[in-house]
């Protein structure tokens, strides 16, 4: 809807926006023996904003809208950022694997083959990524599919993902018996375009995605040929032990898939390094 209906389409392009961070910040580093480095760090934190990108352009998460509800009303949209991520622990590691000096070990062929190995790799877990729940059609008539959201109804059903209990995956009813109920077309039974004048009152980024777990490790060794010539192998393992890590489910009411998880939660990958050195 238009404030001055006789005007034509026009387009704000909006850069303004408020935000603010706090953190505490745990770091563990500890050189060790028998060639062993260890570290860690945990983060506590809380990132919260009215807008997180340029309005104008792609959305930068398809789960946080960048329009607000009401372009008059910002302080409506301050909550977490869809870069908010409360709890972050990540641990580090490099080690010399040790070196056996007796008997057949401290042969020339077998320090050349068994000696110098080194072990590293890293750990990080962190919380999910905050989305926001919409109506996914032009509820307010403003001209933006995605901005509108619906009201939130204490008591309705919500239910989490049946096996990891988190919101990997949710079920939310659209017909009114749910947490969150909009206006449905008659027909087709999906939230109505141009169907009120209120915003909703469910806030903004008030759901949060699975944790984000990832275990990265690399084993290399340097072969001396030469004075001058090494040969050096490696092998990383990305997401080493191919643990599935989703993004959040989907979010828009009028999309069939609404609450199923269609995410690519990745896979682990290897890479193998062969590399003269001099």
């Amino acid at each position: 809807r238009r404030r001055v209906p006789e005007w034509g389409s026009r387009v704000s392009a909006d850069t303004s926006g408020n935000a603010r961070y706090h953190a505490m910040f745990l770091k563990f580093d500890k050189r060790l023996s028998r060639g062993l480095m260890l570290g860690a760090n945990y983060t506590w934190s809380a990132n919260l904003s009215d807008s997180d990108e340029f309005v104008g352009t792609q959305n930068l998460s398809n789960w946080t809208p960048p329009a607000p509800q009401d372009f008059s009303n910002l302080r409506n949209e301050w909550s977490r950022s869809a870069f908010d991520r409360p709890h972050r622990f990540a641990i580090h590691w490099n080690y010399q694997v040790p070196w056996f000096t007796r008997g057949w070990a401290n042969s020339a062929w077998a320090r050349q083959v068994f000696s110098g190995w080194q072990s590293s790799g890293f750990y990080d877990i962190q919380s999910g990524q905050p989305f926001t729940i919409a109506t996914g059609v032009d509820t307010l008539g403003i001209g933006v599919a995605n901005a509108a959201r619906p009201d939130y109804q204490p008591g309705g059903v919500f239910q989490r993902d049946p096996v990891s209990g988190d919101l990997r995956t949710f079920r939310i009813p659209i017909d009114g018996s749910g947490i969150v109920v909009t206006p449905l077309n008659l027909q087709t039974r999906l939230p109505l375009a141009n169907s009120r004048t209120q915003v909703g009152n469910l806030g903004r980024n008030t759901f949060r995605g699975p944790v984000f777990p990832n275990w990265n490790l690399s084993l290399g060794k340097q072969f001396p040929l030469t004075e001058r010539f090494r040969l050096l192998f490696r092998a990383d393992f990305v997401n080493a032990f191919n643990q599935r890590a989703f993004l959040p489910p989907v979010s828009t009411m009028s999309s069939l898939n609404f609450g199923e998880n269609t995410s690519n939660p990745g896979a682990r990958s290897v890479l193998g390094v062969l590399k003269v050195q001099f």
